[in-house]
């Protein structure tokens, strides 16, 4: 089991050392921002990987991921019989006494398998950097039953992501047991060797975010994930109900609804995502366990990175498709070049060259930006050798952000607006930043700033530079943390 930390050959267990460096260079090439992995087989790890400056240590958001942890603790509640899937989830809130008629009928299986009746999640609505510390409605509770209900979708029927959903079994789980989820889970967490560092983000009324605050190391992660591999058991102990786990791992519900779909459209059980070979977590920014358990085979996988669940799966399935039915030859030479490969990983953000003969023309220069809507109003940029210095001013306020040239500068990004342990409430601190920046083309400076803290984002920075004018384009990124930053605009070298 991975609480054993047992590392074996991949020849050992069917896989070929080959098929992990492929794996490797399928997201080197394809420039995903991978932040670390674990290919696991029969408990015995066949290859961890971090990209540094990552390690074993570093905790990760797992983000949506937590939704299954979530429905463990469900599952446990159910097996003590504290909590009864077919109750209306409302029951467990004496103090909701007018809920919206719809919302009064929606079962806790509902909310389990994404099944309620609301035409949004209406929850997560961050405070801005110019407004009030936390932002109104942080009941997420009561949110939930008032919400706007679809008088015409019953409930338990069509499935619609639905994270508010989520948050309220946390909730559930704090009153019907007296204690946050994962403190709950503390006994199951234990046998399966899940150290005590793991955190939660909290709701804005305090309890454990459920639906997508945990915080846990890789390793950790993958012990969780093991849990739902084997549905529940560990080493012959059935530690979560077993009749809950292979419901809860079972299409109980169909999932897509237009072709757009591709990545979730395989189905959706309690918490719990289908995938054509067995079924997984799935979490915002690439937070990925697939699991396939008719080879007891599982690639848990974190990362920096939106939108790429296809491509993270396709090279999860490859490996998965590359195991032999029997163990293979020992290869000495492949089994050295992976290890070396694991070694030598890590994040890789430059999209150009590191220098440009611009640099001497725009570095050290003010640039005044044209009216916009961020408030962006001045821009200068200082390169040296290795590093440099991106300076603007928003609103009166200027900010600095050094990055590498063509390698990533470990620094932080000059915000402290960002929720961090509480959500909706500033954290009062600068997030932990990776920020590269590269010549994209000769005239064009890239710089890319990965935030990986409490709350990961990431936020690019194109400057186009021509004559004595810079064009200038933001996006940024993020659970409520970069939205602000977020405009095109010009400007010109002011004398």
């Amino acid at each position: 089991m991975i609480k054993d930390l047992k590392f074996v050959t991949p020849e050992s267990e069917g896989l070929s050392s080959e098929s992990i460096l492929e794996f490797i260079d399928f997201f080197k090439e394809l420039r995903i921002n991978l932040h670390s992995f674990i290919i696991v087989k029969g408990g015995n790890i066949l290859a961890e990987g971090y990209y540094k400056p990552f390690d074993k240590d570093t905790k990760k958001r797992i983000y949506s991921c937590s939704k299954t942890i979530t429905s463990y603790a469900v599952g446990k509640a159910c097996g003590e019989g504290l909590v009864d899937l077919k109750a209306p989830i409302v029951s467990y809130f004496p103090e909701i006494t007018d809920p919206h008629p719809v919302m009064a009928t929606v079962t806790v299986e509902d909310v389990l398998m994404m099944c309620v009746p609301l035409a949004n999640s209406p929850y997560c609505r961050f405070a801005s950097p110019d407004g009030p510390e936390v932002t109104e409605n942080d009941d997420w509770t009561k949110l939930f039953f008032e919400g706007r209900a679809v008088t015409d979708k019953p409930a338990g029927r069509l499935f619609r992501y639905n994270s508010l959903g989520s948050s309220v079994l946390c909730d559930m789980i704090k009153r019907v047991t007296g204690k946050d989820f994962l403190d709950y889970l503390r006994p199951e967490l234990d046998k399966i060797g899940v150290s005590e560092d793991i955190d939660c983000i909290r709701s804005p009324a305090g309890f454990q975010w459920g639906a997508s605050g945990i915080l846990a190391t890789t390793r950790d992660f993958a012990k969780m994930g093991e849990l739902l591999l084997h549905k529940g058991e560990y080493m012959g102990e059935q530690l979560l109900p077993r009749d809950y786990m292979e419901r809860a791992t079972s299409r109980l519900r169909a999932t897509i609804h237009g072709e757009d779909e591709k990545t979730g459209s395989h189905g959706y059980g309690y918490q719990i995502w289908m995938e054509p070979y067995g079924y997984g977590m799935h979490g915002m920014r690439g937070q990925l366990v697939h699991c396939f358990p008719d080879k007891d085979f599982m690639v848990v996988m974190t990362s920096n990175e939106p939108d790429s669940f296809v491509e993270y799966y396709y090279a999860a399935s490859r490996l998965y498709k590359a195991i032999a039915d029997k163990p293979l030859p020992e290869n000495n030479a492949a089994y050295g070049e992976l290890c070396q490969a694991l070694i030598d990983l890590k994040i890789d953000r430059s999209f150009g060259a590191a220098h440009s003969e611009w640099e001497k023309k725009i570095s050290g220069k003010t640039y005044i930006m044209n009216e916009n809507s961020m408030g962006l109003e001045r821009i200068k940029v200082d390169i040296g050798e290795g590093e440099g210095i991106f300076s603007f001013t928003v609103r009166g306020e200027e900010k600095k952000l050094r990055f590498g040239l063509g390698e990533y500068a470990d620094t932080t990004f000059p915000d402290k607006t960002f929720y961090g342990k509480q959500s909706n409430v500033r954290s009062g601190r600068e997030f932990r930043t990776l920020v590269t920046g590269s010549w994209t083309a000769e005239d064009t400076l890239f710089i890319i700033a990965d935030i990986s803290d409490d709350t990961p984002g990431s936020l690019g920075i194109s400057l186009e530079f021509f004559g004595d004018s810079l064009a200038a384009e933001l996006r940024g990124t993020g659970e409520g943390i970069l939205g602000r930053y977020n405009v095109t605009c010009s400007g010109k070298y002011a004398d």
